[in-house]
C-alpha cells in the first residue's frame, strides 16, 4: 500500500555549495570514475554538502583549501543555519568579514573544530593535509585528545583509521587531501557512530528511516504534489517532500537511511553495506532472472517486487519484466533475494529508432500503437496526426519520450539513425533498452555486437559492427579522443568471440584504455561517444575459480590424423563449468578464469597472480585488500576457497575461520589489478 507524508509548508529553496558552483543535487558527474568515489559524491551532493562546477563535472583530483573544508565540516554537521551566530566578528586577521569562507571559519571555530595558526591567522587558502581533515572528522564525532591521544598527528590518524574514515584513502597524513578523497571521508564519517555510541546521522537529522530504498526522486504523491521521493521501507511506499532531491545514481540501487528535517522533509539518504546487484535483463522466468551477461540469479516468488509505483510480489510482477529493462537485486542477510527493483523508464527519453512502418492499431488512420523493429509501441497523440502522412510498409524514424512512447516521426530520408544491439535467437538487444524481434539474416554469431536495420517486414538484417579508432579512451575526463563520453553511455566488453557484456565506466580500473582495445565507437547527434565496444579490458567477462585440466584424443588411425587436445574447465562455487578444448599448454589445479563462445568453445583463458602472506589486517571489509602497498579492489563475484575443509565458502566465512590467506589477482597491480579468487589456509 502507499502513504503520504507530506508537509504542511512549502519546501523552502535551498542551495547549499561547499565549494565551485552548484548544480542540482541529483546530478551525476562523469568525471567521477571510481565506483565507492561516485557513491559518496552522490550522497554528500544530495545532502547539499558538496557541489559541482560550472562545467557540469567534479574534479575529484583537485585540493581543497583550510577555508573550504571548514565550509565542508560546519555543512556536514548540519549547522547551516548557525551561520548568522559568527557573521559579525572576525576571529583571525586573514579571515575578514569580506572572505567568502568568513561564517564558516568563525562557527568552525567557535565548535571547537578548528585551530588557526597561533599567530593570529587561520591560513584559509592552505591546501587541507588528510590529518588536519581527520583531525576535524574526529572532533565532530566527539573525540577529545584524552579519548584519541596526545601526539599529533600519529594518534589521530591511528584513530581514523580503526574507525574506518580512511578507508579508500592511502595518502599519509601530511599529504594534501583531494575533492575525492574528501567526499569518501566525509561520507564514512556519516556511516559512524560517535564517540558516545550513537549513530552520528541521528544527531544530523530531526528523524530517520532505515532500512529505505528511494524507488523515485521526482514523483508525483496521489494528491498531486510534485518532486516528491517515492520510498520503499519492506512493507510499503510512502511519498516525502524533498528539499534536495536524492541523487539518481542512489535510486533504486541501494538500502539506507532517509534522513528527514523537522517537518519530514527529505534532507539527504546515506546507502548502507547491505549486498545488491543490477542487472540488464535478458530473460525473466517464474523463479529467475537471467542478466545480458548471461547469468542467472535464482528469485523467490515470495521476494518484494517495487515495479515503478507499484509494490508487490516477484510471483506477481515477473511476467511484466522483460529484456532490456534494469533491475536491482536486494539480498538478505542469509543470502537470498528479498526484493526486486525496476529502474525508472525515463531511459527512453530521445532513443531514435529507424525502421519500416509494419503495422498499426487500432487502424493506420488512426494509430494508438504500431510496430517498428518487431517493438510495439504507444503513440502520443501528437505523433498520431504526424503518422497519418505515413503508410505501412514505409521506412520511418520515430523519436521516443521518457515513458518510451513516441513522442514524434519522420521520414527515414530526413532524419535516421543506426540502431546497434546485441545479437540474439530471433531478436536484438538494442543499446537503448528495447528489444527488436523477426526474421533475422545475418553470418554473426550470437552475442556478437551489430548494427540492425529491416529488410522486410517482419524481417531483419543484423552485421557485426567496426569502427577502429587511433584514439585512447580517457576515464577521467570521460573522452575518447577529441569526443566526450555521452551520460549513460553504452559500454559493452568482451573476449575474443565470447559474446558481449555490458559494463560501467567504473568498471574499467585504469585511467586510460589504449585504442587498440576498443572495437568499435558510435557517435550520438550531439556528436558523443553513446556505444563502446572494448575488448577484455576489465577482465569481468571471465568465469573465475580452479582451473580443471585434462585432454581428449580423436581422429583416424586409417587416416593418421590422430591429435590430443587440452581440455579445461573452471571449478568454483557454482560447480563445475563444461569443458573447453584448446591447443594451449595449460597448468591444472590452478586459480584462474576462461571465457567461452556461445557455441561452448574456449574463447580466452587467464591465469593469476598470487600474494603470500595477507592477514585480517590487510582486508578492508569485503571491499579491498592490501598486496605490497598496493589497495587492490575485491571483485564482487570473488569465488573464495577453504583449503583446510576443501570447500567453496564466503568471504565472511572464511575470515570467521582463518587470518591466513592467499589473494589471486588479474592485470597487475598498478594496471587495473582485482582480486578474482581467495585461498583461507
Amino acid at each position: 500500500m502507499k502513504k503520504r507524508i507530506l508537509a504542511m509548508l512549502l519546501a523552502a529553496a535551498v542551495c547549499f555549495g561547499a565549494f565551485g558552483y552548484t548544480l542540482p543535487a541529483a546530478e551525476a558527474f562523469s568525471d567521477v570514475t571510481d565506483a565507492d568515489t561516485a557513491t559518496a559524491v552522490a550522497v554528500l551532493a544530495g545532502m547539499g554538502i558538496v557541489s559541482g562546477y560550472s562545467d557540469g563535472l567534479y574534479h575529484p583530483g583537485d585540493t581543497l583549501t583550510r577555508a573550504q573544508f571548514s565550509k565542508l565540516a560546519v555543512l556536514a554537521e548540519n549547522h547551516g543555519d548557525q551561520l548568522t551566530q559568527s557573521a559579525y566578528r572576525s576571529l583571525f586577521s586573514d579571515v575578514g568579514s569580506s572572505h567568502w569562507a568568513h561564517s564558516y571559519v568563525n562557527l568552525a571555530y567557535t565548535e571547537g573544530l578548528v585551530n588557526g595558526y597561533g599567530n593570529g591567522t587561520f591560513g584559509p587558502d592552505d591546501p587541507v593535509t588528510v590529518a588536519q581533515a581527520v583531525t576535524i572528522v574526529l572532533r565532530i564525532l566527539g573525540y577529545t585528545t584524552s579519548d584519541v591521544g596526545p601526539f599529533w598527528p600519529e594518534d589521530y590518524m591511528a584513530k581514523a583509521s580503526k574507525l574506518g574514515l580512511l578507508d579508500g584513502i592511502t595518502k599519509s597524513s601530511g599529504e594534501y587531501l583531494n575533492r575525492g578523497e574528501t567526499a569518501r571521508l566525509i561520507c564514512s564519517m556519516l556511516n559512524s557512530e560517535t564517540n558516545s555510541g550513537k549513530d552520528y546521522l541521528d544527531s544530523y537529522a530531526s528523524s530517520v528511516v532505515t532500512d529505505a530504498v528511494v524507488v523515485d526522486n521526482d514523483a508525483e504523491a496521489d494528491d498531486g504534489t510534485l518532486g516528491t521521493a517515492l520510498v520503499y521501507t519492506g512493507n510499503d511506499l510512502t511519498y516525502y517532500e524533498q528539499t534536495l532531491a536524492v541523487a539518481n545514481d542512489l535510486v533504486g540501487t541501494a538500502r539506507g537511511t532517509l534522513l528527514l528535517d523537522k517537518s519530514n522533509k527529505v534532507i539527504g539518504f546515506v546507502p548502507n553495506d547491505d549486498k545488491t546487484v543490477t542487472i540488464t535483463i535478458s530473460e525473466a522466468k517464474a523463479d529467475s532472472l537471467t542478466s545480458s551477461a548471461g547469468k542467472t540469479y535464482d528469485i523467490p516468488g515470495t521476494a518484494a517486487a517495487i515495479l515503478e509505483d507499484n509494490d508487490t510480489t516477484y510471483s506477481t510482477a515477473w511476467y511484466d519484466l522483460v529484456a532490456g529493462d534494469q533491475v536491482t537485486l536486494f539480498y538478505a542477510s542469509a543470502g537470498d533475494v528479498e526484493l526486486v527493483v525496476r529502474a525508472s523508464t525515463e531511459k527512453y527519453e530521445g532513443i531514435m529508432l529507424t525502421g519500416l512502418y509494419e503495422s498499426a492499431s487500432p487502424s493506420s488512420s488512426n494509430p494508438s500503437t504500431i510496430s517498428i523493429l518487431g517493438i510495439s509501441l504507444d503513440v502520443t497523440t501528437s505523433a498520431a496526426k504526424t503518422l497519418k502522412a505515413f503508410s505501412v510498409g514505409d521506412r520511418i524514424t520515430v523519436v521516443l519520450n521518457a515513458s518510451g512512447d513516441i513522442a514524434s516521426v519522420y521520414s527515414a530520408t530526413s532524419k535516421s539513425t543506426v540502431n546497434i544491439g546485441v545479437l540474439g535467437s530471433g531478436k536484438v538487444a538494442l543499446a537503448c533498452g528495447l528489444v527488436a524481434t523477426g526474421d533475422i539474416d545475418t553470418d554473426a554469431d550470437t552475442g556478437t555486437l551489430v548494427s540492425v536495420s529491416a529488410s522486410a517486414l517482419g524481417e531483419l538484417d543484423a552485421s557485426s559492427v567496426s569502427a577502429t579508432t587511433t584514439s585512447k579512451l580517457s576515464v577521467a575526463s570521460a573522452s575518447l579522443g577529441s569526443y566526450s563520453l555521452a551520460e549513460g553511455v553504452t559500454i559493452y566488453e568482451h573476449v575474443g568471440d565470447a559474446p558481449v557484456s555490458k559494463i560501467d565506466l567504473s568498471d574499467i580500473l585504469t585511467a586510460t584504455v589504449s585504442a587498440d582495445k576498443i572495437d568499435y565507437y558510435h557517435t550520438n547527434s550531439s556528436g558523443k561517444v553513446d556505444i563502446l565496444l572494448l575488448d577484455d579490458v576489465t577482465g569481468n567477462q571471465y568465469t573465475y575459480g580452479i582451473l580443471k585440466v585434462g585432454s581428449v584424443s580423436g581422429g583416424s588411425a586409417k587416416e593418421e590424423t590422430d591429435y590430443t587436445l587440452t581440455t579445461v574447465a573452471v571449478e568454483n562455487s557454482d560447480g563445475t563449468s563444461s569443458k573447453c578444448t584448446t591447443v594451449k599448454n595449460l597448468t591444472g589445479n590452478v586459480p584462474g578464469g576462461i571465457a567461452v563462445t556461445s557455441d561452448g568453445e574456449l574463447a580466452g583463458v587467464i591465469t593469476l597472480s598470487r600474494a603470500l602472506g595477507i592477514s585480517h589486517s590487510d582486508f578492508d571489509g569485503s571491499d579491498s585488500v592490501t598486496v605490497s602497498g598496493h589497495t587492490v579492489p575485491i571483485a564482487a563475484d570473488v569465488q573464495v576457497y577453504n583449503d583446510v575443509t576443501d570447500s567453496w565458502v564466503t568471504l565472511s566465512e572464511a575470515m570467521a575461520f582463518s587470518d591466513s590467506f592467499i589473494v589471486y589477482y588479474d592485470h597487475t597491480l598498478t594496471t587495473g589489478a582485482q582480486v578474482r579468487v581467495i585461498v583461507a589456509q
